[in-house]
């Protein structure tokens, strides 16, 4: 059967001499693997769309009895080249598809998170300020949809005990409670101010290093705990080391 979607590009690799193999996340069809025949010849019908972080409109052939579909088609709907002239920004892009490609299921849709993303990559096309906030945004976003969401209600305190199981600050600090961790005050409360603005507003939370370094730590702590796999963020070594943008 062909059919047509909406996607966002995760992952590309190459395929013999001149294909490609492409994960995409879909807004019909959740995360599938496409075959593109051709994508890496000089001349091919696929153009630029087929890089990470594209929206794109596809075609494929989709056959529920294969892991791996043929693209027909695949063309730009919203242009997100402006991200690569930042490594911050690029950096936190590529690291939020890793998040998706990470945490999603084959075949499994979720058009919030779809929606999402589109909104989030459109953002840091924008190029605005704060995009490692942004990435905390997403984050905290994705963990609430799919069923494990974190809560910073009383943040009180400098050196806090959180809990991996219960994603929340546990206030007795000297309890010995297990699969926790400790983190700053500062950092749970920005974690707190992130949870309760819009993705579009996110950014006027800003991150020193100390900050964003110690929030991927419990990101990946935490995702790594209730998806019970390493997870992890290979893309967040591109962001720049120094305070400000």
């Amino acid at each position: 059967m062909i059919v047509s979607t909406e996607a966002v590009v995760l992952h590309a690799m190459k395929y013999g001499d001149t294909s490609k193999i492409v994960n995409v996340f879909t807004r019909d069809f959740g995360k599938i693997s496409l075959m593109a025949k051709g994508a890496r010849q000089a001349k091919n019908k696929f153009g630029s769309a087929l890089e990470p972080l594209s929206y794109i409109e596809i075609t494929f052939y989709n056959n529920n009895q294969r892991d791996m579909q043929l693209l027909s088609k695949a063309e730009l709907v919203v242009p997100v080249r402006r991200i690569q002239e930042s490594n911050e920004h690029l950096s936190a892009g590529l690291s939020i598809l890793e998040s998706v490609e990470k945490s999603q299921h084959e075949h499994e849709k979720n058009s919030d998170i779809f929606d999402s993303l589109v909104r989030t990559l459109t953002l840091l096309n924008e190029l605005g300020e704060n995009p490692h906030t942004i990435f905390v945004w997403f984050q905290l976003f994705l963990a609430g949809t799919i069923g494990f969401g974190l809560s910073f209600d009383d943040v009180s305190g400098d050196d806090l005990l959180f809990s991996l199981d219960e994603g929340r600050v546990i206030r007795n600090k000297n309890a010995h409670v297990k699969n926790s961790l400790r983190i700053s005050g500062t950092v749970a409360a920005k974690l707190s101010n992130i949870l309760e603005l819009s993705l579009e507003t996110s950014y006027t939370v800003f991150l020193d290093e100390k900050s964003r370094n110690e929030i991927i730590d419990l990101l990946k702590r935490y995702f790594s705990f209730h998806l019970e796999k390493s997870f992890y963020y290979r893309s967040y070594n591109l962001l720049v080391k120094h305070d400000g943008l």
